[in-house]
């Protein structure tokens, strides 16, 4: 597993290739090769250029999963990137955070696949952070927690979490498969989201005006109508009637 060193770019990031590639072209000015760390150093900030990361994922052919690690203990972030450069059969591109204005300055980049949140960060607690997260519905989260108490869990789930690990068992293993479980999960979530908000605009709007559709108008209709009785006020209706509509219709 070797971490590739991008420039000429303000986002940080790191990027582990799990597979051989074609070999890079020494005259490039955006990737400078760096040899494998196994130290604390790999904890590191590496700059990255994304331009340069659509090449080595299309000449890969892995899927790219950009993940932000939430940890302000620098043993705990050098345990998961040490466990995220032996994954295999994806491209990862790894940010890290340690405090608050960190961690929001990454979901405000937004396009984040995946966050790994530690429960207990300095100023805003994990579980706040997954609570917003999950509200917004930005990425999905895996809570990383110290101990792996029932009621911890059962916290993480009820807040939305995908997945739930604890650092003092973490491995390899247990990572990289919360990590496709999580995104598995993630995007059948999507796509379900996506069809019912498809079921939805097909029930309400009309296909060819983009307006509502008659059954639309009459449930809103309905709730104009309560609204006045209830508090005691008056609406209006006003009915427009377009002459040679048919004209507009056989377009």
């Amino acid at each position: 597993v070797h971490p590739t060193k991008f420039t000429e770019s303000s986002e940080i990031a790191m990027v582990t290739k799990s597979a051989p590639t074609e070999k890079q072209d020494r005259k490039s000015p955006f990737i400078q090769a760096t040899k494998p760390r196994t130290d604390a150093r790999i904890a590191n900030s590496y700059f990255v250029n994304e331009n340069s990361l659509i090449s080595i994922t299309q000449k890969t052919r892995q899927p790219l999963t950009k993940i932000l690690v939430c940890a302000d203990n620098p043993e705990d972030r050098e345990l998961v990137c040490t466990c995220l450069q032996q994954i295999t059969g994806r491209e990862i591109v790894l940010l890290q955070a340690r405090h608050t204005q960190e961690i929001q300055n990454a979901l405000d980049k937004g396009r984040i696949d995946l966050v790994l949140m530690d429960s207990q960060m300095p100023g805003k607690p994990g579980m706040e952070w997954l609570a917003g997260i999950s509200k917004r519905q930005l990425a999905p989260v895996v809570m990383l927690t110290r101990c792996g108490t029932e009621e911890v869990a059962t916290q993480a789930f009820r807040e939305e979490a995908l997945g739930y690990l604890p650092k003092g068992s973490l491995s390899l293993d247990k990572l990289s498969n919360a990590i496709n479980v999580t995104l598995d999960k993630w995007a059948r979530l999507q796509q379900a989201k996506a069809d019912r908000e498809k079921l939805e605009r097909l029930a309400t709007f009309d296909s060819l005006t983009g307006l509502y559709n008659r059954q639309a108008i009459l449930v809103k209709l309905h709730e104009l109508v309560n609204l006045a009785n209830r508090y005691k006020e008056d609406f209006s209706l006003i009915l427009l009637d377009i002459d040679h509509f048919r004209k507009v219709n056989d377009r």
